[in-house]
């Protein structure tokens, strides 16, 4: 993320008048300069008529001065909202469509309102502010210039100092920011752990140890931004001190000139308040500045997110069952610091019903993982082929039911169709209704939300739910992971019957099954000692 890359975003419309009305405000000093050295003109010989013009000449001026102001706050919000939907969008879609899983919803939520909102407070807002104060500081010179050339010089050396302390002290506050950013990180990611465990430390009375550690993290933290925020202070302390030697030292040269008659009082007047719009912009570009040296290493994160690889999205149609893939396994091993299977080779042609059964930790779900893409094979490949020709990943749909399903906080009917269009109620209805879930929520539960992750709806009735949108959007490849765990057994029977009648191919997780339903499968997988074996079923 960098100006460049700003640029590129940026309407350049609006940036042209943003710029002019930029332009025109900063000769908001020039402006107050000949306004209050125009006070040491008035004698008892001037008119009434000099007293009016003063008053519409500096109203007037000061008018022009102010809505150019506005205008460029304005267009500027404008632009920094741009830019703030801009790369909320882009991550969003970085972090979904990511290669690689994105499952820490936390550092998520955290990167969208803490490092966005960081970048633009301090990136670019402040990148707009440092042009303006830059733009006013030359155009004040070149007057401070035009009134006389040897003491602007003088002002323009010692507006210089005023920038001198943020060169000296950027490393420091560059070093004392990145050690509050990793403290501020640290205090987020144990306050996230706390709470999302926070069953288990109840359970055991735990808190005191927890609250040792959530306190010691934020002592921490707390430290770490208060010494930030006295670098800063030490820092804004210099540059002021330097700031007022700026503004003494050379009005002293001034009035050594007005001293020997070289120089009225009404220059040195115009000279001083000119100034200030030259010694308080440059001091101001050099904090800005160190601002934005600071979001460097916030912008870096942003920028990786960024260039990740992205999954393809591919339209579909509803119905559509253009791939129909047999999946090959050829070589397979997986698993995370160890493998969990070493090596597996069988064939599932296209329609099979596959029932995988193992110990927990064998696998099982890994290898659903695996088959959707999210788990990248330690060696070996699965294939998916039609007509003998292979197919890409991404060209297979496939559908996975959960055992802990997330309900959106949307109605029913949007949790169903998800981007389907034009499905008539009557049909979402049905599923419903095969499923056991209109006896219980009503003929009018489509409009019903449910609260957020439907906290109004029992663990059954969302996993049934995520059921009939599996059979709704009818995927060429069903993954049921301990998909009917928490139903009773007769409504588990009822949607595995679903299940088999479907024309698509199901690999089902299940731990508890009898030889009756095994006889309803094509295939049952065998996970056990590292080792996945693959029978068919007479």
């Amino acid at each position: 993320m960098n100006i460049h890359q700003l640029w590129k975003v940026l309407p350049k419309g609006i940036v042209l008048v943003c710029g002019l009305a930029m332009l025109v405000s900063s000769f908001d000093g020039i402006v107050l300069s000949q306004i209050v050295s125009r006070v040491t003109l008035f004698s008892k010989s001037s008119t009434v008529e000099d007293l009016l013009l003063f008053v519409g000449v500096g109203l007037g001026g000061v008018l022009m001065i102010q809505l150019a102001t506005w205008l460029q706050d304005y267009l500027k919000n404008q632009l920094i909202k741009g830019l703030n939907q801009h790369y909320k969008q882009e991550l969003i879609r970085s972090l979904a469509l990511a290669k690689e899983d994105q499952s820490d919803v936390g550092n998520t939520i955290s990167l969208l309102t803490v490092d966005l909102k960081l970048i633009e407070d301090k990136y670019f807002r402040v990148i707009f502010e440092c042009i303006f104060h830059g733009v006013m500081g030359l155009i004040s010179l070149v007057y401070l210039i035009y009134l006389n050339p040897f003491i602007s010089m003088v002002y323009l050396v010692f507006a210089l100092l005023a920038m001198l302390p943020s060169m000296l002290f950027a490393n420091m506050l560059g070093r004392a920011t990145e050690q509050f950013t990793k403290a501020n990180e640290a205090f987020i990611k144990n306050t996230k752990d706390f709470f999302q465990g926070y069953a288990v430390v109840s359970t055991y009375q735990a808190f005191s140890t927890f609250f040792t550690r959530s306190d010691k993290s934020l002592a921490q933290m707390e430290t770490r931004g208060l010494n930030l925020n006295n670098k800063h202070a030490m820092v804004m302390f210099i540059g002021a001190m330097a700031s007022w030697v700026g503004y003494i030292i050379p009005t002293a040269v001034g009035l050594f000139f007005v001293l020997n008659g070289q120089l009225t009082i009404t220059v040195i007047i115009a000279l001083f308040l000119a100034s200030d719009r030259v010694i308080y912009p440059f001091r101001n570009v050099s904090v800005y500045l160190r601002m934005i040296q600071s979001t460097k290493s916030t912008r870096e994160k942003i920028a990786t997110i960024l260039a990740q690889d992205r999954k393809t999205i591919e339209t579909k149609e509803f119905h559509s069952l253009a791939v129909r893939p047999t999946i090959i396994v050829s070589n397979l091993a997986f698993g995370y610091e160890d493998n969990l299977v070493d090596q597996a080779n069988f064939c599932i042609p296209f329609g099979s019903k596959v029932l995988i059964t193992g110990v927990s930790g064998s696998g099982k779900s890994s290898f659903l993982d695996v088959l959707q893409g999210c788990l990248q094979p330690r060696s070996g490949q699965v294939v998916f082929e039609e007509n003998g020709d292979e197919v890409s990943c991404s060209a297979v749909q496939i559908a996975r039911i959960q055992q802990e399903p997330y309900y959106f906080d949307v109605t029913l009917r949007e949790n169903l169709l998800m981007e389907l269009q034009d499905v008539p109620d009557e049909h979402l209805l049905d599923l419903l209704n095969q499923v056991g879930l209109v006896k219980e929520l009503g003929e009018t539960c489509l409009d019903q939300g449910y609260g957020e992750n439907g906290s109004q709806l029992s663990g059954g009735q969302k996993q049934r739910i995520e059921i009939a949108r599996a059979l709704l959007h009818q995927q060429p490849i069903l993954l049921v992971d301990e998909g009917t765990s928490a139903i009773d057994k007769q409504s588990s029977d009822i949607i595995r019957n679903l299940f088999f009648e479907t024309d698509c191919t199901i690999f089902e997780v299940a731990h508890h099954y009898d030889e009756r339903i095994k006889r309803c499968y094509t295939h049952h997988i065998e996970l056990r000692n590292r080792e996945m074996i693959c029978h068919e079923i007479a």
